[in-house]
């Protein structure tokens, strides 16, 4: 019919003055689209009933000062652009992108319904806190050797040799003098984006989490206060033995970001997003004792 006359016997049915509308010329096809939205009634599509609630996760720098503000990340304008409504309901929401803060003091205190969703877990510092993520790697690994499960056990023997300090201190000095000469990483447990991370190859360099060998007593007999005696140890740290012939392209070390959603751990349950992308050194990896610093 679309080849016909617009005003011939295809819409001979139709109302009269539907019928002229068509034959207005250039408003056609915005009359067509507004007549039929008057007869035709349909629900409102789902996105419009979704609720969401959204933290300010991300920290901006006021320009010319040393503080900062908290800001909506990216995350924000894709829930906005899908067409959800935003909400400061405390709990009448679907689905609550939050902070860890909220997940750590509210999550246990509140009933959610099987229609609401968070996008953290409980306890989610097992696996995101690098010196925990190692403690459970090992664990996992010791158990499946008991159980006799050897060739899974293996698939568990991933992370390079690793200690935490201070706590580990000695037993990282015992691994440091087997590989003299070794290069070592340090990174800080709960910190990302590189920050604090640094390597080393002298113990003279871990002086700061080594600790303390001997003990004085207070100076003429008088007892400390519990203020005066308590004092805040050094920053937890990882060291791990460092790889010194990582996998290369074009002799540039490279990483590779995935993304993936894990809605359930038992059974575990996870989604492979299809796409992800590769980050390229802007130069070329060097194992050079001088460049231990171009990090």
């Amino acid at each position: 019919w679309l080849k016909a006359p617009l005003c011939s016997s295809p819409w001979t049915a139709c109302e009269p003055s539907f019928q002229r509308n068509l034959c207005d010329g250039p408003g056609l096809l915005r009359t067509m689209s507004e007549y039929f939205r008057r007869i035709v009634k349909r629900d409102p599509p789902p996105a419009a009933l979704i609720r969401f609630r959204c933290a300010k996760l991300h920290r901006a720098t006021i320009a010319g000062s040393d503080s900062s503000v908290s800001e909506y990340n990216t995350i924000y304008d894709v829930l906005k652009s899908r067409g959800w409504k935003e909400t400061d309901a405390e709990t009448d929401w679907h689905i609550f992108w939050t902070d860890k803060d909220w997940i750590h003091g509210i999550f246990d205190k509140v009933h959610l319904d099987p229609h609401q969703h968070v996008n953290h877990y409980l306890n989610h510092y097992e696996l995101t806190r690098k010196d925990l993520l190692v403690k459970n790697m090992k664990r996992m690994r010791r158990q499946l050797e008991k159980d006799g499960r050897v060739e899974e056990a293996l698939k568990y023997n991933v992370c390079p040799i690793t200690f935490v300090v201070p706590q580990e201190y000695n037993m990282f000095v015992e691994e440091f003098k087997k590989h003299t000469g070794s290069t070592w990483i340090m990174k800080p447990v709960g910190r990302s984006q590189g920050a604090g991370i640094f390597l080393v190859n002298k113990l003279a360099q871990l002086q700061q989490w080594r600790p303390a060998t001997t003990w004085k007593g207070p100076a003429g007999g008088k007892d400390y206060d519990d203020d005066e005696q308590t004092k805040e140890g050094p920053e937890l740290y990882v060291v791990q033995k460092y790889v010194d012939d990582p996998l290369l392209i074009g002799g540039k070390k490279f990483d590779i970001r995935l993304y993936v959603i894990v809605t359930s751990y038992h059974p575990l349950t996870v989604y492979m997003h299809r796409g992800g992308f590769c980050r390229f050194s802007m130069t070329r990896y060097s194992n050079d004792k001088s460049d231990m610093s171009n990090l």
